[in-house]
């Protein structure tokens, strides 16, 4: 009698994730999913009853490498704004299958551009660095994230073209009009 592969709630998490990474959610389904542990739907469904939860465990794994590579980022000298908008485009054009399931999707309700790890930190570098109340650094963060946001999608869905070097120079043009903005709305 052959014997039951025995699979880990994490093995099947990470073969989900590799292969919405690899060709995108439409590809995450029992039968692709199983095809890649080299194992029937069975045991995935015995662990998990429906895909819903894998689905999420991919999300939560897109979110901590999105995370690891924003609190990277932020250890540039350039400035956090630029730093973490130049992050988030570089996660959509490194990790495009990825980017899209986390933000051009169904809009999570926990969890979006202005929630991820390091968004205090960003806004109080914004109160220091523009002199403004939490308040309107947050407004301003909102607004550049808002802008990233645009220039991503743009980039995955390929319906703008910028080279990868001309990022920085188009966010620093971006941020310093969003803080001249800011500083008239103070005075």
């Amino acid at each position: 009698m052959a014997r039951k592969r025995i699979l880990s709630e994490k093995q099947v998490i990470v073969a989900a994730f590799a292969l919405v990474r690899e060709g995108g959610a439409e590809e995450l389904n029992s039968r692709s999913l199983a095809k890649r542990l080299g194992t029937s739907t069975q045991p995935i469904f015995t662990l998990f009853k429906t895909m819903d939860p894998i689905v999420e465990g991919v999300k939560e794994e897109a979110y901590a490498l999105y995370e690891s590579r924003l609190r990277e980022a932020l250890h540039e000298p350039e400035g956090v704004a630029k730093a973490a908008g130049v992050a988030y485009i570089g996660f959509a054009l490194k990790e495009p299958n990825l980017f899209r399931l986390l933000f051009m999707g169904k809009p999570d309700q926990t969890r979006s551009f202005a929630s991820v790890q390091g968004t205090e930190s960003i806004v109080a570098s914004l109160m220091k660095e523009c002199r403004l109340d939490e308040k309107r650094a947050k407004e301003l963060y909102f607004e550049i994230g808002v802008f990233a946001h645009g220039l991503a999608v743009s980039l995955v869905t390929k319906t703008l073209a910028i080279r990868p070097e001309d990022i920085g120079r188009i966010m620093n043009g971006a941020i310093d009009g969003f803080r001249m903005h800011f500083e008239r709305k103070e005075d």
